[in-house]
């Protein structure tokens, strides 16, 4: 029987389906953490029928990811594990997908625009993408391995550049706000964010590195508060470093309860001071 030209190109379209939702059970409310809008699958009607079953890329459009936390920083969500199969998995994309960082007691941190491809690699997932969201300053790089048995989620994010102030500061997920009572700044700075996830109920672990320029910061521990200062800024699983910092005033004025400060002239130095923030 002939086919006509239309039910052909009909057969030729790649798979596409419908909502899809994911649940976890926790503390014995399901409560969905993943939800894909629409997700296609490069497999035809005419692969099906010539016997090809595995398609070798699947992308997922527009989806929602929430990553649920105790209130003592404890992961909540568990992710799937892939099914085992004599094949390689296929390469996974994400296209315009949002992440939300839910930690109980505080508010909702949300990332939009994000991009990902990832691929399979020695019982990992290798992860490259980026993150466009106006909320956040703009563009991100994106990178990242999750290991198909479950044990561990590594991820790493960072910009170029971003003004940062008080508040943006206080919306960086996973770290405490109490970190921010012990720095401010008001400034450009490149950022890069690495977070560590293990299994449900191990704790997250994060470091966040600041490089801020020409910026405005205040250190209450020091007693400082500088301008046009330059240097680094570390956040490590609750412990705040300032290192390298050189900064300068207009009026030729600075006091400082540090030692390692120099106090009374246009520019000052650290070379660095930890401080823990619990």
């Amino acid at each position: 029987m002939p086919v006509s030209r239309a039910a052909w190109k009909l057969a030729r379209r790649p798979a596409r389906f419908a909502t899809w939702r994911f649940a976890n059970s926790i503390r014995r409310t399901f409560r969905h953490f993943l939800t894909i809008a629409r997700a296609e699958a490069n497999l035809t009607i005419s692969d099906l029928i010539n016997g090809v079953t595995d398609p070798s890329v699947i992308t997922l459009n527009d989806a929602k990811l929430v990553i649920r936390h105790s209130r003592d920083g404890h992961l909540l969500t568990r992710f799937p594990k892939p099914a085992a199969s004599d094949g390689p998995m296929p390469e996974i994309r994400l296209r315009n997908s949002i992440v939300t960082v839910q930690r109980e007691g505080e508010p909702d941190c949300t990332f939009q625009g994000i991009d990902l491809v990832a691929r399979e690699d020695a019982g990992r997932l290798i992860m490259t993408g980026s993150a466009t969201d106006p909320n956040w300053g703009g563009e991100w790089q994106a990178a990242g391995t999750v290991a198909l048995d479950g044990s561990s989620v590594v991820i790493s994010v960072a910009t170029k550049g971003v003004h940062i102030t008080p508040e943006v500061l206080r919306r960086v997920p996973y770290v405490s706000p109490k970190i921010w009572t012990h720095f401010a700044a008001d400034g450009d700075t490149p950022v890069k964010l690495q977070l560590a996830l293990g299994r449900p109920g191990e704790k997250v672990r994060y470091r966040v590195d600041l490089n801020p320029t020409n910026t405005k910061i205040y250190v209450p521990s020091i007693d400082l508060n500088a301008e046009q200062a330059t240097g680094q800024v570390v956040v490590e699983d609750n412990w705040l470093r300032c290192a390298r910092f050189v900064a300068g005033w207009p009026m030729a004025s600075c006091t400082s309860k540090a030692p390692s400060w120099i106090s009374g002239s246009r520019r000052a130095t650290c070379t660095s001071h930890w401080m823990p923030t619990n």
